[in-house]
């Protein structure tokens, strides 16, 4: 997918859910902002390096990792805004979308931190290996 596309696609994914917030949620203009983006930075790198994401846990260790980051996002956006807060249920929702899009934006900004390290450590390597001889 070219680059442009996949911006847009981000933006307006980040567009949907942060106005369908507003508009169906809580009409509070900064948590859909905030909401919208953490979507959009989690659909843009999604798309970015999907060839990384939909690498499947070769060894049972890299699976745990994710199940762990999976049951954090979900322990955090269903039971910490749980129904126990004296919150609406629409905050509550909003809040959980809130949770569960900054843990997106949160994985696929990590991944590609990562990503850029390892080429940075690569190309580092190279020149020195190069120099040397």
């Amino acid at each position: 997918m070219n680059t442009t596309r996949s911006r847009v696609l981000a933006a307006t994914a980040g567009s949907l859910v942060g106005g369908a917030t507003f508009v169906w949620l809580v009409a509070d203009v900064a948590l859909a902002s905030t909401i919208a983006l953490a979507w959009a930075v989690g659909v843009r790198l999604t798309f970015r390096y999907r060839w990384l994401l939909s690498m499947r846990g070769e060894t049972r260790r890299a699976s745990v990792w994710s199940g762990a980051f999976a049951a954090l996002v979900t322990l955090g956006a269903f039971f910490g805004v749980g129904p126990s807060l004296p919150l609406s249920a629409e905050l509550r929702l909003a809040l959980g979308l809130l949770v569960v899009g900054v843990g997106y934006a949160s994985m696929t900004l990590g991944v590609a931190m990562t990503t850029v390290r390892a080429d940075a450590s690569r190309e580092s390597w190279e020149t020195t290996e190069t120099e040397s001889s």
